[in-house]
């Protein structure tokens, strides 16, 4: 976990980084009453000022609750997108090739934080065309440039589900028919345990669990009962998972789980 904040009086203005490590989530309160919520593996910085709220994600997840400020735009950065909230609950995840946002309350809008605005001048303030509004239960995953011939498709996400993909905020994964390629990736992220699917077919099962942060021996487990996967550790930090041979009379399956 790193923190650090500056405050400049001179300026009225206020700096903070905040990072987790893999598998750690941390809250962090912001001067205006907003907060943040930091995912696994994550790193942001703020800046506030007299006339703005700046916030740049670096890395992993991050969920925003953002009070409401008329004179001051809550603006996120996270690699070419950038996020305007408009007093509202919303949730970024950057990955090495996307972008999704999440709204859980209120509204946002979703541009490319590069593109020319009316006018010329920083985009900062104002809204370049075009640009995606996102409401409550709504998501956007955005392959850059988000300035493309076809913008990216909103899509209207059940409430169920956005609280499901934030179940780390509790600490937990919470999966529902979600397919085992996805699950892999997700506990991926959470742990410094490379797990490697052996058998192709395997990745596109249906998974339904949930299971707590870093504790994947249950994890294995319900993969074992479920569909009949053994996890076999490789070495300490790799895990293999391939079918289970039918086993032959007499035989006794062999635990690979602790």
């Amino acid at each position: 976990m790193i923190v650090v904040s500056v405050t400049d009086p001179s300026t009225d203005a206020w700096s903070h980084a905040a990072a987790t490590a893999m598998g750690e989530q941390r809250e962090v309160a912001l001067p205006d009453g907003s907060a943040i919520a930091l995912n696994s593996d994550s790193r942001l910085r703020v800046s506030y000022g007299a006339r703005y709220r700046s916030v740049r994600l670096l890395q992993g997840e991050a969920l925003f609750e953002v009070a409401r400020d008329l004179d001051r735009p809550f603006v996120v950065d996270a690699g070419m997108g950038r996020v305007e909230a408009l007093g509202t609950t919303f949730a970024i995840r950057l990955d090495l090739d996307s972008i999704e946002v999440a709204v859980t309350h209120g509204r946002v809008r979703v541009y490319d934080r590069h593109a020319p605005v009316p006018g010329g001048g920083s985009p900062v303030g104002k809204t370049p065309t075009p640009a995606i509004v996102l409401a409550r239960g709504e998501r956007v995953v955005i392959v850059p440039p988000l300035a493309a011939a076809t913008p990216p498709e909103t899509q209207t996400v059940p409430m169920r589900e956005l609280q499901r993909k934030l179940a780390w905020r509790e600490g937990l994964l919470d999966f529902s028919e979600t397919p085992l390629d996805e699950v892999v990736r997700e506990v991926g992220r959470h742990t410094n345990l490379e797990i490697l699917v052996e058998d192709e077919s395997l990745r596109s099962l249906k998974f339904n669990g949930l299971f707590r942060i870093g504790d994947t021996g249950p994890l294995f487990g319900a993969l074992n009962t479920s569909f009949g996967i053994d996890a076999r550790y490789v070495d300490a930090d790799t895990v293999s998972l391939s079918r289970r041979a039918q086993d032959a009379p007499g035989d006794h399956p062999v635990s690979h789980l602790d």
